[in-house]
């Protein structure tokens, strides 16, 4: 008979149970070398760092919520006030008057009086023409001024309604400027305005609008024709000089601080504060007036403004109101 020899059986000593040691329900045990470390496979080490940093996570959002909790704001009730603004553009200067003497029909110039250049008086006579030989006419300055243009000379023909002479007070001067048509309902006849000669950027004259074109520059254009009167009674200004028209209108505004206002120069906004809460507002800035910004869209009388605080908000984060300036 054949004897049967038990084998002997792996035995695991001095270390921890294996994860795939041999139990009772038959698993096969495995073992490690000796002297080796155990490693975890590489999705058990991941998990264990998304665990960890979930918590982290977790801990550090409460963290930060106790350590930052809503900031404190000071706001400001919108208010309308009178604000000054200044519109203006380039432009020319012409004579206050102005006029061309013509001839009164076909004939002949029998004298003539001035030169281009010359102050003349009102009554002045300028040049005589014998209309066809027999009748004399005289040609006499309407107002005081200078004489401009010459066109004829002693003995020339002339002929009917042939342009002889021009004569310009230049005692008061026009500026003429266009402004953009979304600045029309503010400026009215009577608003000061200041003039600045190109050439000479140090000089300035005082004037007032005295007319507004009611119609476009041109058709379908963005501007409308402004004149503003300049006294000019030394005869500094010159005719034709290119210059910088100001003018200075008066605004009834919703006004804010200049702080209050986000971008003032473009794409504009400011924070609303309502319920608790800050909400973004875009706003269209029509003008600055020393510290205050005129609102010409986005704003009303009697809402609240964040003025103090504003500039690390997000829209609809809730704020702690910590005073408020009327």
């Amino acid at each position: 008979m054949r004897e049967r020899v038990a084998q002997p059986k792996t035995m695991l000593s001095d270390r921890a149970p294996d994860w795939d040691d041999t139990s009772s329900s038959g698993r096969i045990a495995i073992d490690s070398p000796p002297g080796s470390r155990r490693r975890l496979p590489w999705w058990g080490v991941v998990l264990g760092i998304v665990l960890v940093v979930g918590v982290l996570g977790a801990g550090g959002y409460e963290i930060n919520k106790t350590l930052n909790p809503s900031p404190h704001v000071k706001l400001y009730v919108v208010k309308n006030q009178l604000l000054t603004n200044y519109i203006g553009g380039g432009g020319l200067t012409y004579a206050a008057q102005m006029v061309t003497l013509t001839s009164p029909g076909n004939g002949t110039v029998s004298s003539l009086n001035v030169q281009i250049g010359q102050t003349v008086y009102r009554g002045q006579v300028l040049a005589t023409i014998l209309i066809q030989g027999v009748q004399t006419y005289q040609i006499t300055a309407p107002f005081p001024g200078n004489i401009t243009a010459v066109n004829i000379s002693a003995g020339s023909p002339v002929y009917g309604g042939e342009q002889l002479i021009v004569v310009q007070n230049e005692s008061s001067i026009i500026a003429q400027v266009q402004i953009p048509l979304a600045q029309r309902p503010y400026v009215r006849v009577g608003e000061p305005a200041t003039i600045t000669p190109a050439a000479i950027p140090g000089q300035t004259f005082i004037g007032k609008v005295s007319a507004i074109n009611t119609a476009l520059t041109a058709t379908g254009s963005d501007t409308f024709d402004v004149w503003v009167t300049v006294p000019n009674p030394v005869q500094l200004l010159l005719v034709g000089e290119s210059v910088y028209i100001q003018i200075s209108v008066q605004m009834m505004l919703p006004a804010v601080p200049e702080l209050a206002v986000i971008n003032p120069d473009a794409d504009s906004i400011v924070f609303l504060y309502a319920n608790g809460r800050a909400h973004i507002q875009s706003v269209v800035v029509a003008t600055r007036d020393n510290n205050l910004i005129g609102i010409q869209n986005g704003l009303s009388v009697g809402q609240e403004v964040i003025l103090v605080g504003q500039y690390q908000l997000t829209d609809g984060e809730p704020v702690i109101v910590s005073g408020i300036e009327h």
